[in-house]
């Protein structure tokens, strides 16, 4: 997203909170994605690269995954090349 321009773009974030033990349902961020022209920011419950990927491709444009990756950068960078792999 970029604000630098003075111009605001609209977001939805999803979010179930970060100790959801299932992340948001890919088929929502798949409804959602295809009905809104909106970034979508996704967020709580993703503990894996895999739960990562699977809402990237579901049509997230942004993914929270900060209490996952406090654990290890190794697990970091797993998260980083499943998000980045589409």
């Amino acid at each position: 997203i970029d604000f630098s321009n003075g111009n605001i773009t609209d977001v939805l974030f999803l979010e179930c909170g970060s100790q959801s033990n299932t992340p948001v349902k890919n088929q929502l961020v798949q409804t959602l994605s295809s009905i809104l022209d909106i970034q979508l920011i996704v967020g709580g419950g993703i503990r894996t690269p895999e739960d990562a990927n699977n809402i990237v491709n579901s049509g997230a444009s942004f993914v929270v995954i900060s209490s996952a990756i406090e654990k290890s950068s190794e697990l970091m960078e797993e998260f980083s090349s499943s998000i980045h792999s589409n």
